[in-house]
């Protein structure tokens, strides 16, 4: 296995690489993802700062849990405060701690939803590549 000095990875560790493809294409996927990956480090300052509201899932590309949290936290809190003692503030509580839960959850996803960002680049400008072919 060679390892490409200039950009410190294997070809053959390459996840799932077309066999259509040219190590020079393979090149410019990597130094396009190299430029485009999302950093651990940022996501986590987002996380610390605005993660309740779900802002580091809009940088890691998860729009529809970034909302998730959002909305969570907005309707639990009306409920909270509409319901009080009722059922209706209990539920809210119950949604809540569910969004909580959600917040401090996404501190053990943060890296793995940055290297699947990659992996969704990396697939994209695949599929890019061997369409113009």
């Amino acid at each position: 296995m060679a390892c490409d000095s200039t950009w410190g990875w294997a070809l053959a560790d390459l996840p799932d690489r077309p066999a259509q493809l040219s190590v020079a294409q393979l090149h410019l996927i990597e130094s396009r993802i190299a430029n485009e990956r999302r950093s651990v480090g940022l996501a986590y300052v987002l996380w610390f700062f605005l993660g309740l509201w779900g802002i580091h899932n809009f940088y890691l590309g998860k729009p529809g849990m970034a909302v998730f949290q959002i909305a969570g936290g907005v309707f639990g809190i009306v409920l909270m405060a509409a319901g009080g003692g009722t059922p209706v503030g209990v539920i809210g509580v119950v949604v809540v701690i569910c969004w909580v839960l959600s917040f401090l959850v996404d501190l053990f996803l943060i890296p793995g939803r940055a290297n699947a960002y990659s992996d969704r680049l990396r697939r994209k400008y695949e599929a890019e590549l061997l369409f113009r072919s």
